[in-house]
Formats: structure tokens, C-alpha cells, sequence
């Protein structure tokens, strides 16, 4: 009886081994599964986390490159309103210079007239 019971315990053990490591083997594999899948997913992460610094880099030069753009511009624009200004003010000037120079032009007509009048009324008079 002793002998049956030791059989039947042994056959026992050899089949609970052998359905234990069925299951360790499963579960081995789906252990082996389970690490790829994390790290696929965190290369994943990775990639993306690597996309997005790329794209912020990316977005910090395209905006510093826009303000630069944009400074010239305004510069450049600013350059502009005094270069007319000058030109505003240059041409005034000339037609200052020019509306004297008629002034005087004809301020001296009218003198060398005034003097032939005096010249002929005093010659009249005479």
C-alpha cells in the first residue's frame, strides 16, 4: 500500500512538473513578448519625444528667423520714411531757393525799373 502510495505521489509530482513547466514556459514566453512590446513602445516614446524636440527646434528658428526678417523690415521701412523725408525736405528747400531767386529776380527788375523812372523823370525834369 506504502508502494502504491508512493507511485501514485511520484507519478503524481512528475505530471505536476511537467504541467509546471508547460506553464513556466508559457508563461516565459509571454514574458519574452511582453519586454518587446515595451520596448517597442518605448522606442516609440523615444521617437516621438525626439520628433517633438525637433519640431520645437525647428519652430524656436523659424519664428527667431521671422523677428529677424521682420526687424529688417521695419528697419529697412524706417530707412525709407527718412530717405523721403529728406527729399520732402530737399525739395522744399529748392522750392524756397527758387520762389526767393524769382523774388529777387524780379525785386531787381522792379529796382532797375524804379531807377530808369527816376533816371527819365529826373532827365524830364531837367
Amino acid at each position: 500500500m506504502n508502494e502504491k502510495t508512493y507511485r501514485y505521489m511520484l507519478d503524481r509530482m512528475k505530471k505536476d512538473l511537467i504541467a509546471l513547466t508547460l506553464e513556466i514556459n508559457d508563461l516565459t514566453e509571454s514574458l519574452r513578448s511582453k519586454k518587446q512590446i515595451a520596448n517597442d513602445e518605448a522606442n516609440k516614446k523615444i521617437t516621438a519625444r525626439e520628433r517633438k524636440l525637433q519640431s520645437n527646434y525647428r519652430y524656436q528658428n523659424l519664428m527667431q528667423n521671422i523677428n529677424h526678417e521682420m526687424k529688417k523690415n521695419k528697419d529697412r521701412i524706417e530707412s525709407l520714411k527718412i530717405s523721403i523725408k529728406n527729399k520732402d525736405e530737399t525739395l522744399e528747400k529748392r522750392k524756397d531757393r527758387i520762389d526767393r531767386q524769382a523774388k529777387i529776380a524780379e525785386d531787381a527788375k522792379n529796382d532797375s525799373k524804379d531807377t530808369n523812372e527816376i533816371k527819365k523823370r529826373n532827365n524830364f525834369m531837367v
